[in-house]
């Protein structure tokens, strides 16, 4: 009798043993290492996504080449994280599936929690809307009414707009376009009165041509930042950490007053 109990209690050992080591295996399956941050620095570089056609923060430029607010702040991201910064042009919607399969590693221009399928980075532009006019137009913001306005298409600009019924019923007509570019152009040729604009490129283009348009108002805007997978932890937070130092020791003001004419860099 003690000898079959003395055998029941070594299986029971036995099988204790058998499924504390299964548990520990499920547990390593469920809690793999995040080396993000180490695979970018053994690669020796990262690739950004650039949206091409999002002026300042993104474009090409008249010789074909990539330039813009985003493109020279993450070059100084990579020089400081101590690797090269490859740049894959694309659109939107491109740029969210280039960055899920992995062919870039950040993707830039995007409004925080705009897609619920990715992380952000820590937000630092503050770009709110302008209201352009023409230079040589008597227009303010307190007498728009029975004039056509030009804004971007579903831009934040536009649902604030569109929300306003007080505002709706006074206009003449609110006009949609794709790009901010497009609603800046038929401004110009007088097709619409008064153009809605993303402010990071009402503040480039007043800088670039300060003759031809004049700001009447400033609405609410959108807060920007860079998009990275959602699995990639130590990565996001170097690169959030080199952002921060780069807020502390002045150098984003510098870089948003060089290309907007002024520092919208959020503290």
């Amino acid at each position: 009798m003690i000898r079959k109990t003395g055998f029941c209690i070594l299986i029971v050992c036995i099988l204790c043993v058998l499924m504390i080591g299964c548990g520990d295996g499920s547990q390593l399956e469920n809690d793999v290492q995040d080396t993000s941050l180490q695979d970018i620095k053994e690669k020796g570089h990262f690739v950004l996504g650039i949206n091409k056609g999002l002026p300042p923060l993104s474009y090409i430029d008249r010789n074909g080449e990539n330039t813009g607010f985003d493109l020279e702040l993450m070059t100084e991201v990579a020089k400081r994280m101590g690797v090269e910064i490859q740049i894959k042009s694309e659109n939107y919607e491109s740029g969210l599936e280039y960055l899920k399969n992995g062919e870039v590693d950040i993707l830039n221009g995007l409004s925080i929690g705009e897609s619920e399928e990715i992380d952000y980075s820590i937000p630092y532009i503050d770009s709110g809307s302008l209201i352009l006019v023409r230079s040589d137009s008597q227009l303010m913001t307190d007498n728009l009414e029975n004039k056509k306005i030009g804004v971007v298409l579903n831009s934040k600009g536009h649902d604030i707009l569109t929300s306003d019924d007080t505002f709706l019923n006074s206009v003449s007509e609110l006009l949609t376009y794709d790009t901010n570019q497009e609603v800046l152009t038929q401004l110009g040729v007088g097709i619409v009165d008064a153009a809605v604009v993303e402010e990071a490129f009402g503040r480039y283009i007043m800088r670039q041509r300060p003759s031809e348009f004049r700001i009447i108002d400033e609405i609410e805007g959108i807060v920007y930042g860079m998009g990275f997978r959602n699995d990639e932890d130590t990565f996001r937070e170097e690169v959030d950490r080199i952002l921060d130092e780069m807020k502390e020791d002045g150098t984003m003001s510098n870089i948003s007053r060089k290309w907007f004419g002024n520092d919208l860099i959020l503290e």
